[in-house]
């Protein structure tokens, strides 16, 4: 694996096999996506919803849902509706 910055927004880490981004870390949010696709025994228990503002599909599954991202992850932390 290998890690690159891009900008200085974020770091991307790529899997030198698959020359293909495994995970994209976002220091100043404290906030790390991972392409989970790319681990289909990978069992994914989502917690809850970023940006669900901007939804598109809405989802009812009892999850909480934030209007962007979390106060510690310098958004407002605010909830929207399911």
């Amino acid at each position: 694996m290998s890690t690159h910055a891009p900008l200085l927004l974020f770091t991307m880490s790529v899997w030198r096999g698959l020359d293909s981004d495994v995970m994209i870390q976002h220091p100043g949010m404290g906030v790390t996506d991972v392409f989970a696709a790319l681990f289909p025994s990978l069992i994914f228990n989502p917690a809850i919803h970023l940006n669900y503002a901007h939804a598109v599909l809405p989802m009812k599954d009892g999850l909480p849902k934030l209007r962007g991202f979390p106060s510690h992850a310098g958004g407002s932390g605010e909830h929207v509706p399911e």
